[in-house]
């Protein structure tokens, strides 16, 4: 990625270069039908691809915007905003993706005892309040805490979204969630340049609000969600 973006003067034209890539190898992949699948998927197809399928797919593409528009951006946005240095931002980004390595580890066994929907849309909504409260906060160790909770916040969610998929898709749930995360991938295509491009028409503090906004909309689009 890093090599494509920096042959061009843009970075924009990297960037359209690199999902042109991503979508292509997004496409056939969705294409692809194994021969022990077709006739359950022909089957059921009408279902397959309802609206369920649509809110899973939203949700997806969401989580991959949320993940990398902190990845990318984070850093940028606290060195920017003259909250922390380049090196405490650096530790910041460290502890978000240190507390979804942890949270990780034990999102199975809780979810062996809640409700994944409803533990995913309260985490979410946690995410979303979390994240627009970060734009107050200043100083290393309140933003390493807070990025710390959302990393929390964001962790369980896209493994309850692929568990929702699978006890949805019994019969089929491989193809089914190799589809999703095909076309969700391209969340995290767009997420630095929807944020890059939203940075240089308004400012840092805007831009960043993508990514509360992203996990606040999973939440929403889950409420809507019909689970068997």
């Amino acid at each position: 990625t890093a090599i494509i973006i920096s042959s061009f003067d843009s970075w924009r034209s990297g960037y359209l270069l690199y999902g042109i890539i991503l979508n292509i190898l997004a496409i056939v992949q969705f294409s692809l039908k194994s021969p022990s699948t077709v006739r359950r998927t022909i089957a059921y197809g009408r279902e397959e691809y309802g609206t369920s399928f649509l809110i899973l797919l939203g949700g997806m593409l969401l989580i991959f915007i949320w993940g990398a528009g902190v990845n990318s951006w984070l850093p940028t946005y606290i060195v920017s905003t003259g909250k922390a240095s380049y090196l405490e931002a650096s530790a910041i980004l460290s502890c978000f993706w240190g507390a979804v390595t942890v949270m990780r580890g034990v999102t199975g066994k809780i979810t062996e005892k809640v409700d994944e929907k409803r533990m995913l849309i309260w985490l979410t909504i946690l995410g979303f309040v979390i994240g627009v409260l970060s734009l107050s906060v200043s100083g290393f160790i309140l933003n390493a805490t807070v990025w710390s909770v959302i990393g929390l916040s964001f962790a369980p969610v896209y493994p309850l979204i692929i568990a929702i998929t699978y006890n949805k898709y019994r019969r089929n749930p491989g193809r089914v969630i190799g589809r999703l995360v095909a076309i969700g991938n391209a969340g995290a295509l767009i997420s630095a340049p929807l944020i890059g491009e939203i940075n240089s028409i308004t400012n840092p503090y805007v831009a960043t609000l993508i990514i509360p906004i992203s996990s606040l909309t999973i939440a929403i689009l889950f409420l809507k969600l019909k689970t068997d």
